[in-house]
């Protein structure tokens, strides 16, 4: 059986815990680590990953960050040359960029951190570079996630001191190739 959408899922992180797949988190905590058992729903347009923007947040430009791993749940199969990307709301007024943490693609269930760790979510992670792919011509790359394996995505959010909306947020695409 090949893998499918329902096999690539999103999972929240858990700075606190001490291995990967062992901790619940909420957004506002997942600031690296470890992959939590949080799952985070991206079948819908994200405007659950971070919180609302006060109107001192918005005025000030205020730089925030997340760490959401991606996770390879078929039982056999590894998702080769996997990619991600983003897909922002039209009239967004986040300006919404991604990374892949250093680390890479691991074994969720490793003893050794999975991730950098940021203390605060205004703290950018080190090592991350920020790009912003919106199309699968200019997604980045994950590389091969073999079956049970996780690789870190930071998002960075940026408010661009626009007009308030009630909702705002971006959709995470990934694809990949199977091979028997």
């Amino acid at each position: 059986m090949p893998i499918t959408s329902k096999d690539i899922r999103f999972y929240l992180s858990a700075s606190n815990a001490r291995q990967g797949w062992s901790s619940a988190s909420t957004p506002g905590q997942s600031l690296g680590g470890y992959v939590s058992t949080t799952e985070l729903n991206v079948s819908v347009p994200l405007n659950n990953l971070f919180g609302d923007v006060t109107g001192e947040q918005n005025e000030a430009g205020l730089t925030d960050y997340r760490c959401v791993f991606i996770r390879n749940g078929h039982s056999l199969l590894t998702l080769r040359d996997a990619k991600v990307w983003i897909e922002p709301f039209s009239y967004a007024v986040a300006m919404v960029m991604v990374g892949i943490d250093s680390i890479g693609a691991v074994k969720q269930d490793i003893i050794a951190r999975q991730a950098a760790v940021i203390q605060l979510p205004t703290n950018a992670p080190v090592g991350v570079v920020f790009y912003r792919p919106t199309s699968k011509a200019t997604a980045l790359s994950l590389g091969n996630l073999i079956s049970g394996s996780v690789c870190a995505v930071w998002v960075q959010r940026s408010i661009r001191n626009a007009e308030p909306v009630d909702e705002d947020g971006f959709v995470f695409r990934v694809v990949g190739e199977t091979r028997r």
